[in-house]
This record gives C-alpha cells, sequence and structure tokens, in this order.
C-alpha cells in the first residue's frame, strides 16, 4: 500500500491543536519526522491498520514533546537536577538485555524506567501515586491488546506496564529512534539515523529523565536501550558521565532472534514481509551496530564499559549481578539480591513457550554472520561461540 499519506504537517498541526500548545523546544526533531513520515509513504507497504497505528504514534509523540517543553517553561528548576552516573545496558538485541534491565530494577536503590511513564512522561510521576497512576492500566490495556493481535509476541518479549523499559521512546520524541525500523519497513529512515547527528535525541531524553526523576525518586538510574550501540558518543552528550554496561552473546544465535522479533511486530501493519530482506537487513544493520560499538569503546576509554555475558547470566544470574555491582562500585545490599531472586523466581518465560526461529527462513548464513562480526567476534567471543 505505497503512498499511504501519512502527512507530518497535519499531525503536527493536530498536536497543537489538541494540546493549545505550540513551542517543540530546542533541538532537532523536525526532520526526523519528515523523513519518518517519507518513508513510511514510499517504503513501508502499510495495510490501514498500519497506518493508523503510525499516525497514532506519531501524534502521541508530538504531544508529549509539546507537553515536556511546557513542563519545563512552568518549572525551569528540574532543569537544575543532575542525572547522575546512569547505567544504561547495551549490546546488540536478544543478548539478555532484558533480564539484565529487570535484575537492575529489582534493586530498590535503584530506579528504572517503567513502560507506562517511558510512553507517557507527563504529567511526570508522583512518589506518592506511581503506583497508582492511571497510566498504569491504561498502558497494560494497550500491551494485552497488542498481544490479541500479535499471539507470537509475549514468546519473544514480554513486558507489563511497570517493567522496565527501554528508552526508545524517549528518543523518538525528537524522531530519533531506532525503534520504527522494527515496526515497518523503513530503510531510507535507518539509513539517514546512520548519517545524521543523535545528539539532540540524547540530550532531549536527558530533559525527560530529569523530569521523571523530579517527584519521583530514587535518582541512581539504570535502564536498557540496545540501540545506543549505534551512537555511543551521541549518548554521552546528553549524558556526559554514563556508564554502559555491554551484553554479549554468539551474533548467529542473536541474528535469528531478532529477525524473528522484527517479522511478528511488523506483521501487525503489513500484509506483505521479505523474510529473506528483513534478516540479511538486520545482519548489515547491527553488524554496523558492532562496529561503531567497537569504535565508541576505544575512543571512550574502557572505564566507561562494563562486559556481561548471556551465558553467565543464564547460569548464575546472583553472582553476575555481584560482579557487575562490584565493577561498578554499588553495594550489593540484601535487598538487592532478595529483590533479584524474587523476580528470578516468578519469571515465567519459560510458560510462554518455546522460541526458536530457523535461520535459514530469514536468509541468515552462519559464514556470513560470522564474517560481518569478525571484529566483534574477536574481541568478545568464547570458546563456545
Amino acid at each position: 500500500m505505497a503512498g499511504v499519506g501519512v502527512e507530518p504537517d497535519v499531525l503536527v498541526d493536530a498536536a497543537v491543536a489538541d494540546t493549545g500548545l505550540a513551542d517543540f523546544g530546542a533541538g532537532a526533531w523536525r526532520d526526523g519526522l519528515d523523513v519518518f513520515c517519507a518513508a513510511l509513504d514510499a517504503e513501508a507497504d502499510l495495510n490501514p491498520m498500519g497506518v493508523a497505528v503510525h499516525e497514532a504514534r506519531i501524534a502521541h509523540g508530538l504531544r508529549q514533546r509539546l507537553a515536556v517543553v511546557d513542563w519545563y517553561r512552568r518549572h525551569p528548576e528540574i532543569d537544575a537536577q543532575p542525572v547522575s552516573r546512569p547505567i544504561i545496558v547495551v549490546g546488540l538485541p536478544r543478548t539478555g538485555t532484558t533480564a539484565l534491565a529487570h535484575l537492575l530494577a529489582a534493586d530498590p536503590d535503584s530506579r528504572s524506567l517503567r513502560t507506562w511513564e517511558a510512553g507517557a512522561p507527563t504529567p511526570p510521576p508522583d512518589e506518592v501515586t506511581q503506583t497508582t497512576d492511571e497510566r498504569i492500566a491504561a498502558t497494560q490495556a494497550g500491551i494485552d491488546m497488542s498481544h490479541q493481535l500479535m499471539p507470537d509476541l509475549p514468546r519473544l518479549y514480554f513486558a507489563t506496564a511497570t517493567s522496565p523499559s527501554e528508552a526508545l521512546d524517549l528518543t523518538g520524541l525528537s524522531f530519533r529512534t531506532f525503534q520504527w525500523g522494527g515496526q515497518a519497513r523503513v530503510h531510507s529512515y535507518e539509513d539517514w539515523l546512520l548519517g545524521v547527528d543523535l545528539a539532540p535525541g540524547y540530550e532531549f531524553q536527558c530533559q525527560v529523565h530529569k523530569l521523571l526523576q523530579w517527584r519521583c525518586p530514587p535518582r541512581r538510574w539504570a535502564w536498557k536501550n540496545p540501540p545506543d550501540l549505534f551512537a555511543l558518543p551521541a549518548v554521552r552528550a546528553g549524558f556526559p558521565d554514563a556508564i554502559f554496561v555491554w551484553t554479549h552473546r554468539e551474533p548467529f544465535a542473536v541474528m535469528a532472534s531478532v529477525a524473528s522479533l522484527v517479522a511478528v511486530v511488523r506483521s501487525m501493519g503489513t500484509d506483505r514481509i521479505d523474510r529473506i530482506e528483513l534478516g540479511r537487513r538486520q545482519v548489515t544493520l547491527w553488524g554496523q551496530a558492532a562496529d561503531r560499538g567497537l569504535a565508541a569503546r576505544n575512543a571512550l576509554g574502557e572505564d566507561v564499559f562494563v562486559d556481561v555475558w548471556m551465558d553467565d547470566l543464564a547460569d548464575d544470574p546472583i553472582a553476575t549481578m555481584a560482579a557487575l555491582y562490584d565493577h561498578l562500585g554499588w553495594p550489593f545490599t540484601a535487598a538487592a539480591e532478595d529483590g533479584m531472586r524474587a523476580w528470578l523466581g516468578g519469571n515465567t518465560r519459560h510458560g510462554r513457550g518455546g522460541h526458536d526461529p530457523d535461520p535459514a527462513e530469514f536468509g541468515i548464513d552462519p559464514a556470513a554472520v560470522g564474517e560481518r562480526f569478525e571484529a566483534y567476534r574477536r574481541r568478545f567471543g568464547r570458546d563456545a561461540w
């Protein structure tokens, strides 16, 4: 369904009319909106539901950006708060980032980015009402609906409204997010992201974190965002003292899982998915992410990074977390360990069914993956790989 006509001017005007606000704040955002809408129009082959879903997401993001800027206008003191030494989990997707984010969030001394507040950061959460906020139920209803529309999704990626979330919705407020490449075939937008300055997106994301912590501590932040691997220097522009926890897994196992997840997520919005193209595209993209991550690590220095291997996390999660805390200089308290053990005991991943995609279905060849990730495997590979 080429030529879907997702019109950025119409969506911007509607957001202004809906909110009564007109200031989208400093920093780039409109260029990304235009490129993304053009890619949806020309490349995504959206069905009617896909058009409606993407228009709704864009409209919501525009309204949220306007609201964030308005909160700062009315409360300029928000900006004085530091977002000190945040811990950001990065790495290839499907490498244990979700489990690691949950374990970090289980520590009562840490502040995760929760799904409900990532999707709707305004009004900022309040410490008193953070567990009863009406957005929690609304977010959960949306998740439940997505599981009905995409019944395979819970096997691949399971979240609730209160789960620790990726930060993709927040970089999406500047229309600089790799999230949308997972939701629709928008190659030209992804290529644009690879060449554009992404720092404005992370600088605005930092503004949102300040808003979120303003009335709702604790302020020892830890969140995950695997696609940050594409742009670690830009992340540090927004969060100058960020520490990156880089998760690792054998790349060939990663790529089939990534392709399968993207195929499921895109299926709601299009009636045509070229699985071979999709799989090979993921190998190309994430190969670039690994290369960029390695280059950034060499430039930023080893003291900015801590490594966690997925097999260690699976084999002995508590010992792995204790070692991570030691690297970070955090006390591994009894409350932290109790919280982590409670999450591990309640994690029902295996009850949602297995996930063993066929790499050949997506044109993913072991030799090609090995060649593309050669530098990464040399740096982080293990004998078991």
